[in-house]
């Protein structure tokens, strides 16, 4: 089986599946309890925290465990203006975030925000001038999803951050970090982030678990609330197995950062000087030249993406239509018509992601099968 389908899950490193087998071995004990086998949980989870925090540059005070990068996103929004309800109910956002934040503002807005949903350009990056005008009026919270999960597009921190001082120093900057480790340098520092949000198992990590960063000084309320563990942010027993998961999984990816980055560099090229010559003439190329190259768009205008997606995992290739958390409603890509791609090509379109775990013959074996799936479907002239 080739796996191009990492935006969706990653595989997790053969690392993180002997971390979590051997704290579920080990580490028997509820962190909460005072007795010997408690305190081995507990350092367990501050071990595993310190390391991940060592990975995002960031202190392990400022990170909270969670289910996943919908908790996280979740805990962000309701959690920022129960705990500040003097900020502007107003939240910034864009047209092409992740269903879990676009859901989630929709939420907001039943609740009486205002919700600015500022353009994205043709590559799928935020509109600085938009943004500034947007910031114009008194804001409480930006979102931003870093790395497009459908198209690799990566915003422009730097430059947002430099808006966002000049324009709304006071508004909280969320960041949809979810595609973010592994695939694009990560400084929530240096661009302001006092919200974060990550999933382990989008960079190898196990299922079930993930990150919200708050940055020292913010406050939020839980959303979940009970036993008060986590300083209270975060209720409920925490699962020492998965993070020691998190964290085997977090060292890994900077410790493979140098071959990841030529590994996905060198299955795009491949993938895409590969394209030449396939049935039905030249794909659409979607994705822009300088976004993550572990996310690759395409679109075979003609060819549906579900049939092709069937045709190809018939073949033994796993790929991936839009984000797997909305393939099943068979919409078109809301992130490609953002980013003004006619809706003929954009219903069209299919998602290669790779990872360090890929090899090239994968790649020679997808564009098999792709030639073969596409002179399959093509409409017959």
């Amino acid at each position: 089986m080739v796996y191009f389908d990492n935006a969706a899950t990653a595989p997790p490193y053969p690392e993180t599946i002997d971390a979590v087998a051997e704290a579920m071995r080990t580490v028997v004990g509820n962190p909460a309890s005072l007795h010997r086998a408690g305190l081995v949980a507990e350092d367990s989870l501050k071990a595993s925290k310190a390391a991940v925090a060592c990975a995002f540059g960031v202190a392990p005070e400022e990170l909270v465990l969670t289910s996943g990068g919908t908790e996280s996103i979740a805990t962000a929004f309701a959690g920022f203006p129960a705990a500040n309800p003097r900020q502007p109910r107003r939240v910034v956002s864009t047209a092409a975030e992740h269903p879990a934040v676009l859901r989630t503002l929709e939420r907001l807005e039943s609740q009486g925000f205002e919700v600015v949903r500022v353009p994205v350009d043709g590559s799928g990056r935020i509109r600085l001038e938009a943004l500034e005008a947007a910031l114009s009026v008194p804001t409480g919270m930006v979102s931003l999803l870093h790395v497009n999960n459908e198209t690799g597009a990566v915003q422009p921190m730097d430059e947002v951050a430099a808006v966002l001082r000049a324009k709304a120093p006071d508004a909280a900057l969320h960041l949809d970090a979810v595609q973010t480790f592994g695939k694009a340098p990560l400084a929530l520092r240096r661009w302001g982030v006092r919200l974060a949000s990550f999933s382990a198992h989008k960079f190898h990590g196990p299922k079930g678990i993930g990150v919200l960063y708050v940055a020292k000084g913010t406050r939020i309320a839980p959303l979940l609330v009970g036993g008060g563990q986590q300083g209270g942010l975060r209720s409920g027993t925490e699962n020492p197995p998965l993070a020691a998961g998190l964290a085997a999984a977090a060292d890994g990816t900077v410790r493979r950062t140098a071959a990841r980055e030529e590994t996905v560099r060198r299955l795009r090229a491949r993938i895409l000087a590969g394209l030449d010559g396939l049935p039905g003439g030249p794909a659409r190329i979607l994705s822009p030249d300088d976004g993550t190259p572990a996310i690759l768009n395409l679109a075979f205008p003609g060819v549906k993406p579900e049939p092709l997606v069937n045709a190809l995992s018939q073949r033994g290739i796993c790929i991936s239509t839009v984000s797997a958390c909305a393939a099943r409603s068979r919409r078109t890509s809301h992130v490609l018509l953002a980013m003004g791609v006619p809706e003929s090509v954009a219903s069209c379109a299919i998602r290669i992601s790779t990872s360090v775990l890929n090899r090239e013959e994968e790649a020679d074996a997808f564009l098999a099968a792709l030639s073969e799936a596409l002179a399959l479907l093509l409409p017959k002239r």
